[in-house]
């Protein structure tokens, strides 16, 4: 068999079975069936056990630190009583979800820097100004920065690739390519703070709560996703210019930079980004008078910050705060927003973008009240916590393990909030009996979640990269692009990400690093 015919029926194969995956995916109900066939099954089940008479007994430290043996039974959901609280605590159980509170302020704060241009702007910027000779590593950065905008940072970021690397003479699929592997793989990882940040980290600290955990905000895996993006960049440049080149092949020409044209920043959003750091500065003035100075509205009664104290528990709506801040006077510099009454029509479309997450949370909330007043969650978490001892399995090696089945779940579930909704009550429980914080349970999820993105079929954004790279495709070639050409382009990329969030887990994990601000120190667990 010769190269090409191999590398034919590799991609051959590579196509059949991301067309298994996107059949399977795609027979999945709406999110929001999802959880209501969770809720049936809940009901179903602790009807069950509850009449097995299914029990657990496992050693709990009370609120004077004492240690005393506990005993939970399952109770069965399905009695007047019960049925009684689940349709007249349906309202209360929606409205006490701290994810619906937080996901609305963040949304509509920061639709006003997406809206009027701010985060596109921002990030062409932070491209068409990088020189040549780090061009790639640039394209790498902004791609990894661009989930900060969700999908349609993936696209512009795809975009921007194709343009650049065509200015400079280059072969644009490999701008493509890298751009969007960086975008997608990369997309837990970012230097700011964005939706994902504030879902996961409130669904997190709401379960940690009843586990005795506190102080969780967005900045829960801030250190750890920060320095994962230059790390994560610098793989990407080589993986791109080492690997993927000589796979698509490169070429030369002169150097076209009309494209750039209608990328480049006008004098009207340069001077919105003159604005939108003016504002920057002023936020982070206001925040430095309000935190600094001994008794300062943001210090505890203690006059401290670290654990917990206002400015901690303030976080999310600080960060909605900079986001307006920021938009707004971007918006005005760039002439978007030419009155103050646009505001508030421009705030109403980010609560409007979310109104499917609205929904979902709808139900989500009385799947996570019901799994949890069953107790099933404590029988599966003691009795996980019990298997995983006996096999000996804690530490790194169950967290390598917990990554490699979200892994697997993705290709199947895209939406990383949901995905969470489901696993965080099982897991974060689980791990945290065999000595995890729920923090490094998270990162361990949000690891798993992104490498994976860029190579699964039910991607929203994957057609658009497909899309761009026929537009840019040598026409000089026989071989067209599809699917498994994509795919197999991404493949390094997703190996190689994987393996880098890896290491530095181990790194932070062996050597106790925080994850984040307000996070201690974890010691290495002893498996």
């Amino acid at each position: 068999m010769t190269q090409s015919s191999s590398a034919a029926s590799e991609k051959k194969g590579i196509v059949k079975f991301f067309a298994l995956v996107e059949r399977a995916g795609n027979k999945l109900p709406h999110p929001m069936w999802i959880f209501v066939i969770l809720i049936a099954t809940t009901l179903v089940l602790s009807f069950v056990f509850a009449q097995m008479g299914v029990a657990v007994t496992f050693m709990e430290s009370n609120s004077k630190g004492e240690i005393a043996e506990k005993t939970v039974e399952v109770v069965n959901l399905l009695s007047k009583k019960e049925l009684a609280l689940l349709f007249s605590g349906f309202t209360s159980n929606l409205l006490d979800n701290a994810v619906l509170g937080n996901v609305i302020t963040i949304s509509m704060c920061m639709v006003l820097a997406e809206q009027t241009g701010f985060f596109d702007a921002a990030l062409r910027k932070m491209l068409l100004g990088a020189p040549h000779a780090v061009i790639t590593y640039a394209l790498a950065l902004m791609g990894i920065c661009a989930n900060i905008a969700g999908d349609a940072g993936n696209i512009l970021a795809a975009t921007l690739g194709a343009v650049v690397f065509k200015a400079i003479g280059r072969n644009p699929v490999i701008g493509i390519v890298t751009a969007f592997s960086a975008a997608s793989a990369g997309y837990t990882a970012n230097l700011a703070i964005a939706n994902q940040d504030v879902t996961l980290s409130t669904t997190t600290g709401t379960i940690a709560a009843s586990l005795g955990y506190d102080g969780f905000h967005p900045l829960i895996n801030w250190y750890f996703l920060a320095s994962a993006t230059f790390v994560l960049a610098f793989v990407c440049m080589l993986i791109s210019e080492k690997i993927v080149t000589p796979l698509i092949g490169d070429y030369h020409t002169e150097a076209d930079a009309s494209g750039m044209k209608k990328y480049r920043l006008t004098p009207e959003e340069n001077k919105g980004l003159r604005n939108s750091g003016i504002a920057a500065l002023v936020f982070m003035a206001f925040l430095l008078l309000c935190s600094v100075p001994a008794n300062s509205m943001f210090r505890n009664s203690d006059g401290g910050i670290l654990p917990k104290s206002p400015l901690i528990s303030s976080i999310p709506v600080l960060v909605a705060l900079f986001f307006a801040m920021v938009g707004t006077a971007y918006g005005f510099g760039s002439g978007y927003i030419k009155r103050f009454n646009e505001i508030p029509k421009i705030m109403q479309k980010g609560i409007s973008r979310v109104a499917s997450m609205i929904l979902i949370l709808a139900i989500m909330s009385q799947f996570t009240t019901v799994f949890k007043r069953s107790n099933l969650a404590t029988v599966i978490s003691v009795n996980g916590q019990g298997f995983l001892k006996a096999i000996n399995l804690n530490g790194l090696p169950l967290l390598y393990l917990f990554i490699l089945l979200v892994c697997f779940i993705n290709f199947f579930m895209t939406s990383g909030s949901n995905k969470w909704f489901i696993l965080a009550p099982i897991f974060v429980p689980m791990f945290a009996g065999l000595g995890i914080h729920p923090a490094l349970t998270q990162i361990a999820y949000r690891i798993g979640d992104s490498c994976t993105n860029n190579i699964s079929p039910l991607s929203s954004t994957l057609p658009v990269a497909i899309a761009l790279i026929e537009e840019y495709w040598d026409s000089s070639r026989k071989d067209k692009p599809g699917l498994g050409t994509v795919i197999s382009y991404q493949l390094p990329f997703s190996i190689g990400f994987m393996i880098t969030f890896v290491v530095l887990l181990t790194i932070f994990y062996l050597f106790g690093i925080p994850l984040g601000p307000a996070i201690p120190a974890m010691p290495p667990i002893v498996g």
